[in-house]
C-alpha cells in the first residue's frame, strides 16, 4: 500500500487527545413534544468540523441510545461540542428542532450528575441530556493524522430522493435510493489534499449542477464486522438473499457513498459519480463495484466478495490506489472479501458480463454490458 504523512503544522500536535463520547440518555421532555412527534434523534458536532448523526428513538420521556459511542482522534484540547436535539415522525420529511446544549472542553469534561439542560428555541426548558466523555493523549500513531480524524463506530443510512433537475432545467420524477457508510481513518489511506482530477469534459456539468434532494426515510445503524455489512446492506430481505448488484461509489474524506446504477434518476440528469459528489472539493477515490458469489455463479448460497474498479465518467482516479482502497475496507471490516480491477483489466468485464447473465435468475432488469460500459468510461 502506498502510505502517507497526513499530518500538518495546522494540526497542533503537541496538545491533542483521542476522545470517546458516549451519548446515553434524554430525560424530563416535556410531553407536548412526546404528543406531537413519535421519533427522536440528535446530531453532534466538535468545532464544526467533524459531526455524526444518532439513530432514531422512540420519542417518550426518557429515551436512551444503546451503544451509541462517537470516537474522534487528535482532538485539540480547547474542543467544544455542540449538541442538537431533533424530533421527527416515520412518514414526515420535516423535522423540529427540540433544543441544544454546548460543552465548551471536552477535553477536560466532567459530567454534571443531572445531566444537560436542553435549551428551546424560545430559552425554554425542554428537557436533560446525559453523556460521557473519555479522552487521552493522543498517541505517537494517531499524532500523524490530521485533527477530527473520525475513528468509529461506523454508521450507516439509507434514503430515497426525490430530485429536481437543475442542470437541465427540468422537473423529474427520479427516485434515488443512497447509501452512506462512515469509514474510519480515511485520511490514513489516501493522500492529504489530494483529489482524483476531473475529466475535462465533465467539468462544465459538475460545476454547474445542483440537485435539490428531498429525503424521504432515513432508517440508520452501526456496522462492526463484514458480516453486518452483508446482513444490513446487501442482503434482499424480498427474496431472502443477497443478489447481483452493480453500484456507483464515491470516498470523501468522511463517508463511502454509492447507489445501484441503471436507476434513471442517473441516466437522465447528470453521470452518476457528479450526482454522488455533489459538487464536493474533498472526493478521496471513486470508481463502480459489483457484489458476487466468491466461488463462482454455480454457489450463490455460499460466500459472496465485493468488486471494486476506477470506472468514473467524471474523475480519474489513479489506479495504483486500488490497494489501498482494498486496505481501507478490510481495515474497517475485517475478514471482507475483495477483488479490485483497474477498469481497463479485461476480467473486469468478463465479470460483468457474468453477473448481467445471472442477474435474470434474480428477478431483476438487465442492461447490456455495452451500454453500461460505454457510459461508464467515457
Amino acid at each position: 500500500m502506498i502510505m502517507f504523512s497526513t499530518s500538518t503544522t495546522d494540526d497542533k500536535p503537541s496538545d491533542c487527545y483521542d476522545v470517546t463520547i458516549t451519548f446515553r440518555s434524554i430525560e424530563d421532555i416535556p410531553k407536548t413534544n412526546t404528543n406531537l412527534y413519535s421519533n427522536i434523534y440528535f446530531t453532534a458536532k466538535i468545532d464544526d468540523r467533524i459531526s455524526m448523526t444518532s439513530t432514531h428513538q422512540p420519542l417518550t420521556s426518557i429515551v436512551k441510545w444503546d451503544k451509541e459511542d462517537w470516537n474522534v482522534l487528535k482532538v485539540p484540547s480547547n474542543a467544544k461540542l455542540m449538541v442538537n436535539v431533533f424530533c421527527t415522525d416515520e412518514d414526515s420529511i420535516v423535522n423540529e428542532q427540540l433544543g441544544n446544549f454546548e460543552i465548551y472542553s471536552i477535553v477536560n469534561y466532567n459530567a454534571p450528575g443531572d445531566g444537560h439542560t436542553i435549551t428551546g428555541t424560545f430559552g425554554q426548558y425542554n428537557g436533560r441530556f446525559h453523556l460521557t466523555v473519555h479522552s487521552t493523549k493522543s498517541s505517537n500513531e494517531t499524532l500523524q493524522l490530521p485533527c477530527y480524524t473520525f475513528d468509529g463506530p461506523c454508521r450507516y443510512s439509507w434514503h430515497e430522493s426525490l430530485t429536481v433537475d437543475r442542470f437541465t432545467k427540468r422537473p423529474t420524477n427520479g427516485i434515488s435510493s443512497t447509501w452512506k457508510v462512515q469509514l474510519r481513518r480515511i485520511p490514513y489511506f489516501f493522500p492529504p489534499n489530494e483529489h482524483p482530477p476531473l475529466k475535462p469534459q465533465s467539468r462544465p456539468m459538475y460545476e454547474s449542477y445542483t440537485p435539490k434532494m428531498v429525503h424521504q426515510q432515513i432508517p440508520q445503524g452501526q456496522l462492526t464486522s463484514a458480516d453486518d455489512l452483508w446482513k444490513s446492506i446487501f442482503f434482499d430481505k424480498s427474496i431472502q438473499k443477497i443478489k447481483p448488484r452493480i453500484f456507483t461509489y464515491i470516498i470523501d474524506d468522511h463517508v463511502w457513498q454509492f447507489s445501484e446504477t441503471g436507476y434513471r434518476f442517473f441516466t437522465t440528469v447528470a453521470t452518476k459519480h457528479t450526482v454522488l459528489a455533489d459538487r464536493s472539493d474533498c472526493i478521496r477515490y471513486a470508481g463502480e463495484f459489483h457484489i458476487r458469489p466468491k466461488f463462482g455463479w454455480s454457489r450463490v448460497d455460499d460466500d459472496w466478495e465485493i468488486v471494486f474498479d476506477n470506472a468514473s465518467g467524471t474523475f480519474s482516479p489513479n489506479s495504483d490506489l486500488l490497494v489501498n482502497l482494498k486496505d481501507l475496507m478490510l481495515f474497517n471490516f475485517p475478514g471482507l472479501n475483495i477483488v479490485t480491477y483497474d477498469y481497463k483489466n479485461p476480467l473486469l468485464r468478463d465479470s460483468i458480463e457474468q453477473l448481467e447473465m445471472n442477474s435474470r435468475r434474480f428477478d431483476r432488469k438487465t442492461t447490456t454490458t455495452n451500454d453500461r460500459f460505454g457510459f461508464s468510461f467515457t
